[in-house]
């Protein structure tokens, strides 16, 4: 019910000037119409029928308006009320009917379609991105909850896996992790993925992997790949350093 109770709130002005043009076009075809067909009800030289014709659908503004309406809503019903004009009456009177089924009834009308289409989309877009926002704020509660007992295991911030899976097995951590959405094991590789090396990690870097992870299959190996270089760099620090120490003790020797 969000989407379209909000559609309707950020159309209404929108829906206001629709209705309004449309309206206007189709006053003003009705008062031409009328005027146009006036002298043809009263010429006795037409059918009776045709005169009888006339005057149902363009006799008063009120019936031409009501004509008009019909053809804006009905593309095809302009061949029950406009083509007999143009048969019967005068052939000239096809401009009017070309120019307002093409213009009005057809591209008017769908180009409006289009526009309330297009803002639909985007309110739909929007309502997906609040609820995803607000999936996030509801994490991020749950996790600021949680994180007392992730520093009561270790003064430091810094858990390891044994103590980390300790914490996912409470009642808490269970609710925590339903919370980001995320099931046991998920939870245990992305901390594998996420820690340096040292096999520690804390709770920023965890939510950190959680948060970019928010499409598992298309991102856990840009996360794996960034996290494997960064284990790739802390390794090559190390060779470097054993490198100067044993080229020193060369130097020394």
């Amino acid at each position: 019910m969000r989407v379209p109770t909000q559609l309707c709130a950020q159309l209404r002005s929108a829906q206001m000037e629709s209705f309004v043009f449309l309206g206007m076009l189709q006053i003003i075809s009705a008062l031409l119409m009328t005027q146009l067909l006036s002298d043809y009800i009263l010429d006795e030289n037409l059918d009776l029928d045709l005169r009888r014709f006339i005057y149902t659908y363009y006799g008063t503004t009120s019936r031409s308006y009501l004509s008009m309406f019909q053809m804006t809503m009905s593309t095809g019903a302009w061949g029950v009320i406009g083509r007999p004009i143009v048969e019967k009456v005068d052939a000239g009177f096809a401009v009017f009917f070309v120019a307002y089924v093409g213009g009005v009834s057809f591209a008017m009308i769908r180009i409006i379609t289009a526009l309330f289409l297009r803002k639909t989309l985007q309110t739909a877009i929007a309502d997906e991105q609040a609820v995803q926002n607000q999936k996030i704020r509801d994490k991020r509660e749950a996790s600021e909850n949680i994180r007392d007992q992730w520093n009561e295991l270790d003064p430091t911030g810094k858990i390891s896996h044994a103590k980390f899976e300790k914490l996912l097995k409470t009642v808490e951590g269970h609710f925590w992790l339903t919370k980001l959405e995320i099931d046991y094991s998920n939870a245990c590789s992305i901390f594998d993925l996420m820690h340096d090396g040292s096999g520690t990690l804390n709770l920023d870097d965890f939510l950190g992997g959680v948060f970019r992870m928010e499409a598992p299959l298309k991102q856990v190996d840009a996360v794996l790949i960034q996290q494997e270089s960064k284990k790739a760099a802390k390794m090559i620090e190390g060779l470097q350093a054993q490198i100067t120490e044993l080229l020193l003790l060369c130097q020394q020797r």
